[in-house]
C-alpha cells in the first residue's frame, strides 16, 4: 500500500532536495572562509561609513555613545599585566562552530611536538604568513584546532597592526 511507499520515500529522500553531507560540508567550509575574508577586507570600512552615516540620521545619539565608548576604550589592547594584556578575549567567539569549517577548508592542523610549561612565556613564529594569516588565526585565534586542550594553561595571542583595533565594531570583536 501507500504506507510503505511513503515510508521508503522518507528513508531515501531525493538528492535534489537533500544535498549530500559531504557537499553540504564543502559549502559550509567555503562560506566560513568567505565570511572571514569579507570581514577582514570590508567590515572595518563598512562599519566606519555606517557610523558616519548614523551621525546624519535620527540615530546620531547611538553613534555618539558608541564613538564615546570607542574613544574611552582606545588603549584596551595595550592595558593590563603581562598575562592579561591584549584586550578582551571571548571564549564564546573562539569556540564558534564556524571555525571548524574554516579549519577543514584548508585543512589546518596544529601539531604538538613538545610539552610547554604554562608558567612561561613563548614567542611562536609563523612563516610564511601572507596577508590573511589563515593558519595563524585558526590555530591561535580560535579553538578549532584544540589549542587549549593541547597546551593547557597557555593563552595564545596574535600580534597584529594597531590599526586593526581602531576601526568601529571590527576592532571590538
Amino acid at each position: 500500500g501507500t504506507g510503505t511507499s511513503v515510508l521508503s520515500a522518507l528513508q531515501k529522500p531525493p538528492s535534489a532536495f537533500w544535498p549530500r553531507r559531504s557537499r553540504m560540508e564543502k559549502h559550509l567550509q567555503a562560506i566560513s572562509v568567505l565570511q572571514w575574508v569579507v570581514s577582514f577586507l570590508a567590515m572595518g570600512a563598512v562599519c566606519s561609513v555606517l557610523l558616519l552615516y548614523m551621525f546624519c540620521t535620527d540615530c546620531w545619539l547611538i553613534a555618539a555613545v558608541y564613538t564615546t565608548w570607542l574613544i574611552l576604550d582606545w588603549n584596551t589592547p595595550k592595558r593590563g599585566k603581562r598575562r592579561d594584556a591584549g584586550g578582551r578575549r571571548s571564549s564564546w567567539v573562539r569556540s564558534w562552530t564556524v571555525w571548524t569549517y574554516f579549519r577543514d577548508y584548508f585543512p589546518i592542523r596544529l601539531v604538538k611536538t613538545h610539552n610547554l610549561l604554562p608558567n612561561r612565556n613563548y614567542i611562536l613564529g609563523y612563516h610564511p604568513h601572507g596577508i590573511f594569516c589563515f593558519g595563524a588565526f585558526c590555530n591561535f585565534g580560535t579553538e578549532a584546532t584544540g589549542f587549549s586542550k593541547k597546551f593547557p594553561g597557555i593563552r595564545p595571542s596574535l600580534a597584529t597592526l594597531a590599526g586593526n583595533f581602531r576601526l568601529p565594531v571590527f576592532g571590538t570583536t
